[in-house]
């Protein structure tokens, strides 16, 4: 008999936590902060570039400096470009499992192909930065639209975990909605609670030289 498929998303009484729009709202200070001298040096260089008397043209300096607001305001756009490009991510919970959308697309990890799921964290000056672990018993879906990108290779931290698994970044703040949101959902024995990590732990998407996602090496087994 072959099991059911999963469903096409999640129920409409699912759980939700917006992981995006947290993200856009806690990085927008930082991206005004950076995007006003970017304003004060395009006003420079229309202003050195027209002569206007207040503005010293054939001064090196004033290019410098020039050339460093722009910089600034250059960094403030690209941050904040990141930011919306997932401002849509939300974390979905229901009884199948966990959702991850981004927009229209999602991908999902059943709650029963888990075999170890937790909180790492490293402390980056005053504040935690947190991502939550999800380690399945089954291999990866590195083809999936959504979930490839989440997928890292780790020291397992325990035995019969994979050295494989889905890594998503949790924005300040929300690592308690996140924990509610997953915790009573899997078995005691599959919550391994938080881990500290080094700093710069978090990684990126292994991929191929083509850019496509890499194989992965092997699984743990429960």
């Amino acid at each position: 008999m072959k099991a059911a498929p999963w469903p096409s998303g999640p129920a409409p009484d699912a759980s939700v936590v917006p992981l995006g729009r947290n993200r856009v709202l806690l990085t927008l200070p930082a991206v005004v902060l950076l995007l006003a001298p970017g304003g004060a040096g395009l006003f420079g260089a229309w202003a050195a570039a027209t002569g206007q008397p207040s503005v010293p043209s054939n001064d090196v300096g004033t290019w410098a400096g020039i050339v460093f607001l722009l910089a600034l305001g250059v960094l403030g756009a690209a941050v904040l470009l990141a930011v919306w490009r997932v401002r849509h991510q939300r974390l979905v919970a229901d009884d199948t499992g966990l959702w991850l959308l981004d927009g229209r697309r999602h991908g999902l990890v059943p709650w029963a192909s888990l075999a170890g799921a937790g909180l790492y964290w490293s402390r980056m000056r005053w504040i935690k930065a947190y991502t939550l672990e999800l380690c399945p018993s089954v291999p990866v879906r590195t083809d999936d639209p959504v979930l490839w990108s989440f997928v890292r290779d780790a020291e397992p931290l325990r035995p019969g975990l994979p050295d494989t698994r889905y890594r998503v970044p949790v924005p300040p703040g929300t690592r308690e909605a996140v924990e509610r949101l997953v915790r009573p959902r899997v078995a005691p024995s599959v919550w391994f609670g938080e881990v500290e990590q080094a700093v710069g732990y978090g990684g990126r998407p292994a991929r191929t030289a083509s850019g496509a996602p890499r194989a992965r090496r092997r699984y743990g087994r429960g």
